[in-house]
Protein backbone atom coordinates (compact mmCIF):
# COMPACT_ATOMS: atom_id res chain seq x y z
CA UNK A 1 0.00 0.00 0.00
CA UNK A 2 1.25 3.61 -0.66
CA UNK A 3 2.14 5.99 2.44
CA UNK A 4 0.09 8.89 2.46
CA UNK A 5 1.47 12.50 3.38
CA UNK A 6 -0.27 13.54 6.65
CA UNK A 7 -1.25 17.68 6.96
CA UNK A 8 0.07 18.92 10.25
CA UNK A 9 -2.91 19.16 12.39
CA UNK A 10 -4.29 16.14 14.09
CA UNK A 11 -7.94 14.99 13.56
CA UNK A 12 -10.68 14.11 15.71
CA UNK A 13 -11.92 10.26 14.96
CA UNK A 14 -13.60 9.34 18.26
CA UNK A 15 -17.25 8.76 18.40
CA UNK A 16 -19.11 5.72 15.65
CA UNK A 17 -18.31 5.37 12.22
CA UNK A 18 -20.30 2.93 9.53
CA UNK A 19 -19.89 1.63 6.29
CA UNK A 20 -22.24 -0.69 4.16
CA UNK A 21 -20.22 -3.81 3.44
CA UNK A 22 -21.06 -7.30 1.55
CA UNK A 23 -21.26 -10.20 4.20
CA UNK A 24 -22.85 -13.93 3.44
CA UNK A 25 -26.33 -12.90 4.10
CA UNK A 26 -25.73 -9.65 1.13
CA UNK A 27 -25.51 -6.32 2.51
CA UNK A 28 -24.18 -5.60 5.80
CA UNK A 29 -22.95 -2.50 8.31
CA UNK A 30 -19.81 -2.35 9.58
CA UNK A 31 -19.41 -0.03 12.27
CA UNK A 32 -16.45 1.29 14.32
CA UNK A 33 -16.68 2.65 17.83
CA UNK A 34 -13.74 4.61 18.47
CA UNK A 35 -11.95 6.25 21.29
CA UNK A 36 -8.99 8.62 20.67
CA UNK A 37 -6.38 10.07 23.10
CA UNK A 38 -4.26 12.96 21.00
CA UNK A 39 -2.64 10.61 18.50
CA UNK A 40 -3.73 7.25 19.64
CA UNK A 41 -6.91 5.79 18.58
CA UNK A 42 -8.27 2.49 19.90
CA UNK A 43 -12.29 1.05 19.84
CA UNK A 44 -14.42 -1.95 18.97
CA UNK A 45 -15.10 -3.01 15.10
CA UNK A 46 -18.47 -4.91 13.82
CA UNK A 47 -19.70 -6.03 11.29
CA UNK A 48 -22.76 -8.01 10.72
CA UNK A 49 -26.39 -7.29 8.46
CA UNK A 50 -28.60 -4.69 7.75
CA UNK A 51 -30.86 -5.69 10.51
CA UNK A 52 -28.33 -6.03 13.51
CA UNK A 53 -27.47 -9.51 13.26
CA UNK A 54 -23.60 -8.94 14.89
CA UNK A 55 -21.21 -11.68 12.38
CA UNK A 56 -17.96 -10.44 13.48
CA UNK A 57 -16.26 -8.39 16.37
CA UNK A 58 -13.28 -7.35 16.82
CA UNK A 59 -10.55 -4.22 18.42
CA UNK A 60 -9.33 -1.33 16.33
CA UNK A 61 -5.71 -0.03 17.20
CA UNK A 62 -4.62 3.17 15.41
CA UNK A 63 -2.42 6.23 15.80
CA UNK A 64 -3.23 9.80 13.77
CA UNK A 65 -0.62 11.49 11.67
CA UNK A 66 -2.40 14.57 11.03
CA UNK A 67 -5.74 13.89 8.98
CA UNK A 68 -4.48 10.40 8.43
CA UNK A 69 -5.37 7.44 10.13
CA UNK A 70 -3.28 4.15 10.35
CA UNK A 71 -4.74 1.15 11.73
CA UNK A 72 -4.89 -2.53 12.14
CA UNK A 73 -8.17 -4.30 13.29
CA UNK A 74 -7.72 -7.95 14.92
CA UNK A 75 -10.72 -10.31 14.86
CA UNK A 76 -9.25 -13.09 17.49
CA UNK A 77 -10.58 -16.45 17.15
CA UNK A 78 -14.32 -16.76 18.75
CA UNK A 79 -14.98 -13.30 16.79
CA UNK A 80 -16.38 -14.70 13.69
CA UNK A 81 -20.19 -16.25 14.51
CA UNK A 82 -19.79 -18.10 11.59
CA UNK A 83 -16.63 -19.49 12.14
CA UNK A 84 -15.25 -19.70 15.60
CA UNK A 85 -11.49 -20.78 14.76
CA UNK A 86 -11.83 -18.29 12.42
CA UNK A 87 -9.09 -15.22 13.39
CA UNK A 88 -8.17 -11.80 11.05
CA UNK A 89 -5.83 -9.17 11.20
CA UNK A 90 -6.25 -6.03 9.04
CA UNK A 91 -4.09 -3.43 8.58
CA UNK A 92 -5.02 0.09 6.34
CA UNK A 93 -4.80 3.65 6.62
CA UNK A 94 -7.77 6.75 5.45
CA UNK A 95 -7.42 9.94 5.00
CA UNK A 96 -9.93 11.57 7.31
CA UNK A 97 -12.30 14.56 6.10
CA UNK A 98 -14.69 15.83 8.77
CA UNK A 99 -17.25 13.06 8.74
CA UNK A 100 -15.84 10.81 6.34
CA UNK A 101 -12.97 8.38 6.71
CA UNK A 102 -11.28 7.25 2.90
CA UNK A 103 -8.55 4.69 2.57
CA UNK A 104 -7.49 1.52 1.38
CA UNK A 105 -7.24 -2.10 3.42
CA UNK A 106 -5.54 -5.04 3.41
CA UNK A 107 -5.30 -8.61 5.24
CA UNK A 108 -6.33 -12.04 5.47
CA UNK A 109 -8.05 -14.43 7.63
CA UNK A 110 -7.36 -18.34 8.77
CA UNK A 111 -10.86 -19.16 7.01
CA UNK A 112 -10.60 -16.92 4.14
CA UNK A 113 -7.43 -16.41 2.85
CA UNK A 114 -5.76 -12.34 1.66
CA UNK A 115 -8.10 -9.77 0.82
CA UNK A 116 -7.81 -5.97 0.52
CA UNK A 117 -9.73 -3.21 -1.28
CA UNK A 118 -11.04 0.68 -0.30
CA UNK A 119 -13.47 1.34 2.24
CA UNK A 120 -15.22 5.00 2.89
CA UNK A 121 -16.74 5.51 7.28
CA UNK A 122 -18.97 8.03 7.48
CA UNK A 123 -19.27 9.45 11.25
CA UNK A 124 -22.73 8.98 12.97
Amino acid sequence: MPTPTPTASISAVAGTWTTIIRVQQGAGLMTWVLAQNGTVVSGDVHAGTLNGARLVTGTLAGSLQGDVLFFTITVPAGGFVFDPSCASTVEGFGNVRGSEIRGVYAGGASCAGVFNGEFVMTKQ
